[in-house]
């Protein structure tokens, strides 16, 4: 039996509800067309005007592509991507005040997990998201956009990674949903030390120890020390963004 819509509150909400159950339910196949918008708008007796409404959501959420002239094609979802997007959409400037509270409970527990449940060969992709973090902060010259932009990746990707060893399913999830605030944090952290540094190379030792503090925790998880690893995990994410000094020019 169809479901049909009642007159409450949006008939686009409503009709992009139930079109999204009928895709996540296998309903339909990858690269399938959905039905015509007028097809749609007679079996739930609604105007076309909801239905793309209803398409243009779905499109947004990366269910369905639209091609003009020829319909609606099912997409072969990518959660990454769309985990990406919803982190990006609902990041706020005050939410980076909390990443550090946020992490302190995530980032723990899951080097717990992962000392416990990662096996010697699936640790070599952690030691690879370390090498490529270290290896990049210790070529780079000059801190544009670009830079800026790589160090967040990079340095996001190494505890992701961790979060994936540890065995649990959700951790990872959890992780993307705030990628880009987690990002953010990183990379505003990693400012703070460079201009200092600018100002004042003898404090070359703060970048270094953004580094370090990879290397060392890595090397903790493959000695399986758990102690170590929360000491270093606490000590790397309280390092919290250094101020110029004032006589700074």
């Amino acid at each position: 039996m169809e479901k049909q819509l009642v007159r409450r509150d949006s008939l686009a909400e409503q009709l992009f509800n139930i079109l999204r159950e009928e895709l996540d339910s296998g309903k339909y196949e990858p690269g399938q067309k959905l039905m015509s918008e007028s097809a749609i708008a007679q079996k739930y007796d609604v105007s076309r005007l909801t239905v793309r409404a209803a398409i243009a959501r779905l499109s947004a959420l990366d269910y369905v592509e639209t091609r003009n002239g020829e319909g609606s094609f099912v997409k072969v979802r990518d959660n990454d991507k769309l985990l990406q997007t919803v982190s990006s959409l609902v990041i706020e400037p005050g939410m980076l005040n909390d990443v550090s509270d946020f992490r302190r409970l995530i980032d723990t527990e899951c080097v717990r997990l992962t000392i416990l449940n990662a096996s010697a060969d699936s640790l070599q992709r952690l030691s690879e998201a370390c090498d490529d973090f270290s290896n990049f902060i210790k070529g780079i010259s000059s801190f544009d956009e670009k830079t800026q932009k790589t160090i967040g990746d990079l340095d996001y990707k190494f505890h992701l990674t961790i979060c994936e060893l540890s065995g649990n399913l959700l951790y990872p999830l959890v992780y993307k949903a705030v990628q880009e605030a987690i990002k953010q944090q990183i990379c505003t952290n990693f400012a703070s030390r460079w201009y200092y540094n600018r100002v004042d190379p003898s404090n070359q030792e703060d970048i270094d120890r953004f580094r370090k503090g990879h290397e060392e925790l890595l090397k903790a998880i493959k000695d399986r020390d758990m102690v170590r690893a929360k000491r270093i995990t606490a000590l790397h994410l309280n390092l919290n963004v250094m101020k110029l000094p004032d006589n700074k020019k």
